[in-house]
């Protein structure tokens, strides 16, 4: 297979994926996992390592292993052709120019670093080195692997038009509660997608699943309970700084019957719960009052008249987060000092 073709049919597995047809980017990628693997600089001229690595953060976990599997076969046999050519150039203790060898200060031979791989390569970035940060990035990354920055239209069930997004209805149930019901899947559907990458079928089995939780929780019972359960749930998730619980739930990190059960506190994004923090700590802070405390010390000694008969009081005057201030009163002439 020429470059132009490998490139070709990479950029194909990429748009079928942003696209989220997982069924046609299945295929092309079996198709590409079973052809011969290609040289370094086919890799290099089409760029066909860069484009099938970002597929290892596809939100579909089939697609992911796949393309992981093409990127680790590719490398592997990079690697067998850089082995052979130094054994054919008589180099087979590695001081060929993959893996080459210095002399140190001491007459020592240096292993120096490795050079990238080939899909490193492709990508036309170095290799990272020992102290870089790029794992910590990775790992970022990927706890937010189905939740976007980039500006593009909200998604939402209107919008995305998903099937099967309705929920198990229960045998009896009157229509007024099946219609209550749906509306509760399509809120949890909405809070979930907005900002999302994930496929329609995994945001509709999780809207679903909380949907039904809260149900459960009702004892199956269309009431104003399970109303204000829905909604509370739909207003913390729809919260743009609530990225991170949006993503948990899509990934399944977090069960949909553990979220029906946290507390409002536990629902809120953490910028929301450092600035109920503050506000908690202010509060106590007014109910305790800025009121004076006041004890008698021979710890000051009056400037004016020389006594150490003294009363301090430690007030705090501003907020919370400020220190105390102090001012002493001398109990023999009453003259008072600011003390710090």
């Amino acid at each position: 297979m020429t470059p132009q073709e490998l490139k070709k049919l990479c950029d194909d597995c990429a748009s079928n994926a942003n696209s989220g047809k997982e069924t046609a980017t299945l295929e092309l990628l079996t198709k590409l996992e079973q052809l011969d693997a290609p040289s370094e600089a086919d890799l290099r001229t089409s760029k066909a390592g860069a484009t099938i690595n970002k597929l290892q953060k596809n939100s579909s976990a089939a697609v992911a292993a796949l393309a992981k599997q093409i990127v680790t076969k590719w490398k592997h046999a990079v690697d067998a052709q850089k082995k052979r050519k130094r054994e054919a150039n008589g180099d087979a203790a590695g001081e060929g120019s993959a893996d080459k060898k210095i002399k140190g200060e001491n007459g020592s031979k240096v292993k120096a670093e490795n050079v990238a791989s080939a899909v490193s390569s492709a990508k036309g970035s170095p290799a990272p080195s020992a102290k870089s940060e790029q794992p910590r990035i990775i790992r970022k990354e990927r706890k937010l692997s189905t939740i976007t920055t980039e500006k593009r239209p909200e998604r939402s069930a209107k919008s995305d038009n998903p099937p099967g997004l309705e929920p198990a209805y229960r045998s009896g149930s009157s229509e007024k509660d099946d219609a209550v019901r749906l509306k509760g899947a399509t809120m949890s559907y909405d809070a979930l997608s907005f900002d999302s990458i994930a496929e329609k079928a995994i945001l509709v089995e999780r809207a679903l699943a909380l949907e039904q939780a809260v149900y459960d929780k009702m004892e199956q019972r269309v009431t104003d309970e399970y109303r204000s359960r829905i909604r509370e749930l739909f207003l913390n998730l729809r919260e743009p700084s609530n990225a991170a619980l949006r993503d948990s739930i899509v990934t399944g990190a977090i069960s949909c019957k553990d979220v029906v059960n946290f507390t409002q506190e536990e629902l809120a994004s953490e910028a929301i719960k450092a600035e109920q923090a503050a506000i908690d700590k202010q509060n106590l802070f007014a109910a305790q009052g800025a009121g004076a405390t006041e004890a008698e010390t021979d710890a000051f000694k009056c400037g004016k008249c020389g006594q150490n008969k003294t009363r301090y009081y430690q007030m705090q005057t501003r907020s919370a987060d400020e220190p105390m201030t102090t001012f002493v009163t001398c109990t023999n002439c009453n003259n008072r000092w600011k003390f710090s």
